[in-house]
């Protein structure tokens, strides 16, 4: 009961801890079975037992985790109790599938326990994979865990013991992580816009041409003036859930938008960061903010005067797709901007 006490009670300090972070928080249970499968002395000895399992997660990438474990098993017949407290590692396959598999892997101290209160203190290790069913806060799952313990008790039949534990799991979190994910086309740079050149040549007559510096190759009125167009280009970026970090992808069409704005430097921009709607009105407006912060930084980086574009966040007020698709979230996430300038028309 003091490690459960323990264990509880640094759960909700990591709580607090982690409610400003951007990636998946998680609190996870599971019940299920325990029964010995190493030499022959400890399963003769021993029968099926319960097991419980209480885990705090954190999601560092879509695939990649950390877990703070606490599992507690005991195998009937010969009573003993075992109290695990560890870390694993989680990684996640196919995140993006509402069905996915995943396993684990970590070292924990176990306390061994027997019915006279005799207790044993040694090194353990855990091993589980199975499948979950991911929902927007929750998750459903099987594992099958297994559990290495170099001693669980002072006989010899004690010793490197070894223990599967089947469980069903359901896991609390902090906002989907899959749905955070669904991967959009790529989008094309946009197309370069080449600079007028200071020569003639357009087909009207000297004595006709009120404008005698154009370009042949522009179209012109019938005095040999230009016609003008709009030329316009279009940033969008998309975000992985609960995050405003830039993706690597997404550098080049930034750079693509800068290069556009150097080519123009009488446009500004308006940078606008939208979020889907998990999470809280406070939090969507700052989150989105931050994402159009990062778009912003990125286009300074790369020598665009920081006076020439504006920053604002909108949080989930301007959706563009339905927010109850793991996909219509995915359009959510994103830092939209528009820019147009006015060029001579091309025949």
């Amino acid at each position: 009961m003091k490690h459960l006490v323990t264990a509880i009670t640094f759960c909700l300090m990591s709580l607090t801890v982690s409610a400003n972070h951007d990636g998946r928080f998680e609190l996870g249970l599971g019940l299920g079975t325990s029964d010995a499968i190493s030499g022959s002395d400890l399963k003769k000895s021993t029968d099926q037992g319960n097991s419980n399992h209480f885990w705090l997660g954190y999601g560092l990438t879509e695939n990649w985790g950390a877990e703070l474990n606490y599992d507690v098993f005991d195998l009937d017949a010969v009573p003993t109790k075992h109290n695990l407290i560890g870390l694993s590692a989680i990684y996640r396959f196919k995140p993006n599938s509402f069905i996915h598999p995943v396993v684990k892997f970590g070292l924990a101290g176990a306390e061994s326990k027997n019915s006279i209160d005799e207790k044993k203190n040694s090194l353990a290790a855990k091993l589980a994979g199975g499948i979950e069913a991911d929902f927007n806060y929750f998750s459903l799952g099987f594992l099958l865990n297994y559990f290495f313990i170099e001693k669980a008790g002072s006989t010899d039949a004690y010793k490197e013991a070894q223990v599967l534990a089947p469980a069903l799991t359901l896991t609390f979190h902090t906002g989907k992580q899959n749905d955070t994910i669904a991967e959009q086309p790529k989008k094309s740079a946009p197309e370069a816009v080449t600079q007028m050149v200071d020569s003639d040549g357009d087909g009207i007559k000297d004595e006709d041409d009120k404008c005698p510096s154009t370009s042949k190759d522009l179209k012109v009125n019938s005095i040999g003036c230009s016609e003008k167009e709009n030329a316009a280009v279009k940033l969008n970026i998309d975000f992985m859930s609960g995050s405003s970090s830039v993706k690597n992808s997404s550098v080049s069409e930034i750079s693509a938008f800068a290069d556009f704005m150097k080519k123009f430097p009488e446009t500004n921009v308006e940078i606008i960061g939208h979020t889907d709607n998990a999470g809280t009105e406070t939090g969507n407006l700052k989150l989105s903010q931050a994402r159009a912060d990062a778009v912003k930084t990125e286009l300074v980086r790369q020598g665009i005067s920081e006076t020439r574009v504006k920053s604002v966040g909108k949080g989930s007020s301007v959706p563009i797709a339905d927010n109850k698709t793991a996909t219509g979230r995915s359009q959510n996430r994103r830092v939209v901007a528009e820019i147009s300038v006015e060029i001579d028309k091309r025949k």
